[in-house]
């Protein structure tokens, strides 16, 4: 590798890492907008699967391994605002489950489980794969669930087009930077070529896509009623 070659590389990392900085700022900033959004609407927008994983991961990586000082300054913040969105679904879940009783009156029991369920995941798997594996699969998850909350509540509740474009473009950047990696490190970056790694990828980005389009019609909709 030739010497400007190995400063264009040195130079694409500061960029990357630049841009990983800016991931982290709009990441901590979708979860508030969950816990805003909530308490506006009076129902929760992050389905609960994604509420076990997170926490189960967050406290996992943030507090009891960290590897790095980054994923503590990332995780912490993150564990933290996701206690207001648990709140949030104990709150006003029962509501949103009215017609499920029996699910609306366990709400907290069905998060701690779910918490507990992830946990022992992680455990098994192992956690170097598990911290790469699992985050994406957390985007799976919220992307097909968050189209069946939109799609069963009919209306836009607990959701909004921030959260959207937030989630959406700290997504689109993180898979950028890991193909970006990938390409031009392939031996070292090895995982993110492995065909589970190129569906998460492909099937939750166009899933983004399927969530803004029922979204913004739902929106229309419930625009047109009120005017």
């Amino acid at each position: 590798m030739s010497h400007s070659t190995r400063l264009t590389y040195g130079s694409t990392e500061l960029a990357m890492l630049a841009m990983f900085g800016r991931i982290v700022i709009v990441a901590t900033i979708v979860p508030a907008r969950y816990v805003r959004q909530a308490f506006i609407d009076r129902s929760y927008g992050m389905p609960i699967a994604n509420v076990c994983l997170n926490i189960a991961f967050e406290f996992i990586f943030g507090v009891i391994i960290p590897t790095s000082v980054a994923q503590v300054v990332c995780f912490v913040p993150w564990l933290i605002i996701d206690v207001g969105i648990v709140y949030s679904v104990v709150k006003f879940g029962p509501d949103v489950w009215k017609d499920s009783p029996l699910v609306a009156r366990n709400l907290g029991a069905t998060v701690a489980a779910g918490i507990v369920m992830f946990w022992t995941i992680i455990e098994t798997v192992g956690k170097d794969d598990a911290a790469f594996c699992l985050a994406y699969t957390d985007e799976l998850i919220i992307s097909t669930l968050s189209i069946a909350h939109l799609l069963k509540r009919g209306n836009t509740s607990g959701h909004s087009f921030g959260i959207w474009i937030w989630r959406a473009t700290a997504t689109i950047v993180a898979v950028f930077a890991f193909e970006w990696r990938y390409w031009h490190y392939p031996v070292a970056h090895a995982r993110v070529g492995q065909p589970y790694s190129t569906f998460l990828f492909v099937t939750f980005t166009l899933l983004d896509l399927v969530y803004l389009v029922i979204y913004l019609n739902l929106a229309r909709k419930e625009k047109s009623k009120v005017t």
